[in-house]
């Protein structure tokens, strides 16, 4: 079992991060670390909508449902009270990329508070992250002692797995769509609105003042925008994880693979290894084929691979600072360049009437404080020139 008492010293409390993108696999590695007693296992503490899940439970808890203790979210509303006042929604889509000698209070206030609730309670605490793989540095800068897995899938995989649509079910659907109904990401909203639930417009969005080229670079289809981020999240994850997990090999394949890591790492104590096991269930690892031709996906992420290859991110991301990056490869991050215009340009160009209303109402309101930014910004140059 885990010794508590050396753990619980301030050198020996090592919190785990589990660092992945959506539809990784991370709600199940999560499930692993809740059946442990001894860890407190917070799912998705940089959701947008903590604090809503919390008005929800609070009333559900008011009435007597059982919900309260099967939500994921429920271990928040144990010290919500004590906890709520340090949780800010920015933290699901603000500073979304952090270098390692950045600030960031608001972020860094809300997992220490987390931690010191854990601490208190004699628990080891676990976060699932799905929007800190771009902040990985960041965090290990701010949380040194902390333990870092990292969980990743392929890539094909996890991108067919946003569409859940019954028509998007039929076999080589993909080859359906023109590259210029692909890479209008409005459209496919509008014939599956799950193409948002995932975030890639949004992560292409808040991404893109790091990355200029998400919407200057003339991508052909939208599975070479998401093997782009899908790509860099990886060169991070795998640069700066202690544990690094992929959900085909490690759990589809084989579940007893998985499980052994975790527990040869200390992470998982073996007594609960069944129970783990029992968990895990074994998947299709090669999803995609049913969805499209292979050479689909082999030219996107060619393409995709030259493109960060040429930007020198496919050799330092996630090991140098991106300022250092950019300035060691400058000629051609000047290509892919942005102007105000081109932000004006690209942000409208999502705000139709199709797609407003499964946009999430506060991140809709981010980006249009951003647009406005920049159209003030735009003013700004005209008139002085």
């Amino acid at each position: 079992m885990i010794n508590l008492r050396k753990m619980f010293k301030n050198e020996n409390y090592r919190p785990i991060f589990i660092i992945a993108r959506f539809r990784s696999g991370s709600t199940m590695l999560w499930k692993l670390f809740s059946i442990v007693e001894e860890y407190a296992a917070y799912f998705e503490p940089l959701h947008e909508s903590v604090d809503g899940y919390m008005y929800q439970l609070q009333h559900d808890e008011k009435l007597g449902h059982k919900n309260v203790i099967e939500n994921p979210f429920g271990l928040f509303l144990l010290n919500w009270e004590k906890i709520g006042k340090s949780y800010k929604r920015e933290v699901a889509f603000k500073n979304i990329i952090l270098e390692k000698d950045e600030k960031y209070p608001v972020l860094e206030r809300w997992i220490s508070t987390l931690l010191t609730t854990a601490k208190s309670s004699e628990k080891v605490a676990v976060f699932q992250f799905n929007r800190a793989d771009f902040r990985i540095m960041w965090l290990k800068k701010n949380f040194p002692t902390a333990r870092f897995i990292y969980l990743y899938r392929n890539p094909r995989n996890q991108y067919v797995s946003f569409f859940t649509s019954a028509e998007m079910k039929t076999p080589d659907w993909l080859s359906r769509f023109t590259p210029t109904q692909w890479l209008t990401e409005p459209y496919m909203a509008f014939i599956n609105p799950g193409w948002h639930l995932f975030y890639l417009k949004h992560w292409r969005i808040l991404l893109s003042e790091a990355f200029p080229f998400l919407i200057t670079y003339p991508f052909k289809n939208s599975y070479e925008i998401s093997y782009c981020i899908w790509r860099l999240s990886y060169l991070a994850g795998t640069r700066n994880a202690d544990l690094i997990l992929n959900l085909e090999e490690d759990f589809f394949v084989n579940p007893t693979k998985g499980i052994k890591k975790l527990i040869d790492q200390g992470l998982l104590p073996f007594g609960y290894r069944e129970k783990a096991l029992s968990i895990v269930s074994p998947g299709q690892i090669d999803k995609y084929k049913s969805f499209t031709r292979e050479d689909f996906f082999i030219k996107s992420e060619e393409r995709s691979q030259k493109l960060l290859q040429e930007l020198g991110l496919e050799q330092w991301f996630g090991i140098k600072p991106l300022r250092w990056i950019k300035r060691k490869y400058k000629d051609k991050w000047k290509q892919y360049e942005a102007t105000p215009k081109d932000y004006i340009q690209f942000f409208e160009s999502y705000f139709t009437i199709e797609t407003e209303k499964y946009i999430d109402g506060l991140i809709a309101h981010f980006l249009r404080e951003r647009k406005e930014k920049r159209s003030n910004h735009r003013k700004a140059t005209f008139s002085s020139e």
